[in-house]
């Protein structure tokens, strides 16, 4: 997925840069967006758009300063598209078409906030479509642009998650070079993988053992959320990993970031009894990532999204579905991803 698709979206952002209202206050303060997004201050773009009354938004046609605001969010991510452009280009590398380059690529410039980032961003382009959906006819030439959009932001949403599968740094992974690193990482990922197992079907893997225990943890709130604090070890070396409560059906594990107490203090980068693994969301009001619909739904939806947008060019939209069918090969081959064929990917990786 190389040249092609960074020809389209190249031209695809130039051609959403139409202006509405010239007016000095409103031209000069979109002026001021564009030079923020060139600029990578992506913070300011983004407290800016988000003011009910911006005077920015006379400058745009319609709700167009939504694009701006969805791409504020990706620099934000560390993977604004100019990142994502190189990312898919392979200006450094010419293995760039596979989806563990592409993993690799994306844990290296993704921040400590991605997740919350991208999902930012999903929200703004979906705004823009209004009521419509990436799967509704006849859609608008703009509206298969901002779909293409969509589904890069859901593709980056599943490739960012599997960064928090581990404990390290995940480019050990793909080193050769390091194979002490690299076997220490593949170990974490299969602990990952185990508890996913586990979670989702309380099936033990064959490379370990898996164990959970009832946790609750304690919001600023003082409200409380259940979980399931989940043992794996493997090769005599302890993991722990954090699953939803086991209810009438099994569930899933949830991206976590680092360790810390139920109150979520005492952090730390490294789990030392009792410490759990600490929820990435710490907020009362939202809901947690849960690791199977960021893995399977986004990766899903984000290729569809893009193999949608690109119906009239079947070459480039074979090249979005071949990051589907590097996954989809590991299972029954049927054009959708499972969780069993993402898990045996990523034990292959």
């Amino acid at each position: 997925m190389k040249s092609l698709l960074y020809v389209t979206l190249v031209a695809t952002m130039f051609m959403l840069s139409g202006c509405g209202d010239t007016g000095d206050s409103a031209a000069s303060c979109r002026f001021e967006v564009q030079n923020n997004l060139d600029s990578g201050d992506f913070k300011a773009v983004i407290a800016e758009l988000n003011q009910p009354n911006s005077a920015c938004f006379s400058a745009y046609n319609s709700n167009e300063w939504l694009i701006d605001l969805g791409a504020a969010y990706m620099g934000e991510s560390g993977l604004s598209m100019s990142e994502i452009l190189t990312l898919i280009g392979g200006a450094n590398n010419s293995a760039n078409s596979s989806f563990s380059a592409f993993i690799d690529g994306v844990s290296q410039k993704q921040t400590s906030t991605a997740l919350e980032s991208l999902d930012n961003a999903s929200n703004a382009y979906s705004k823009f479509l209004g009521e419509q959906t990436c799967s509704s006819p006849n859609l608008s030439t703009s509206s298969q642009d901002i779909c293409l959009f969509i589904g890069l932001v859901e593709i980056l949403r599943g490739t960012t998650t599997v960064n928090y599968l581990i404990d390290g740094d995940i480019s050990a992974l793909f080193d050769d070079s390091n194979p002490v690193a690299q076997n220490e990482v593949k170990q974490d990922m299969t602990a990952s993988v185990c508890a996913l197992e586990f979670a989702n079907t309380g099936q033990q893997c064959s490379e370990g053992t898996v164990s959970g225990s009832n946790v609750s943890f304690i919001y600023s709130d003082n409200s409380t959320r259940n979980f399931r604090d989940l043992e794996i070890i493997i090769n005599g070396k302890i993991y722990h990993r954090l699953a939803t409560p086991l209810g009438v059906s099994f569930g899933t594990t949830i991206i976590t970031d680092g360790y810390c107490d139920n109150s979520f203090a005492n952090q730390s980068l490294i789990w030392n009894f009792p410490l759990l693994a600490c929820p990435l969301n710490k907020d009362p009001l939202k809901n947690d990532e849960e690791v199977a619909t960021l893995l399977v739904e986004t990766l899903n939806s984000g290729i569809d999204a893009i193999a949608s947008a690109l119906s009239g060019d079947l070459a480039l939209q074979q090249e979005v579905l071949n990051y589907k069918s590097e996954i989809d090969n590991f299972g029954n081959a049927d054009g959708q991803l499972s969780i069993d064929e993402v898990q045996n990917y990523l034990n292959s990786l």
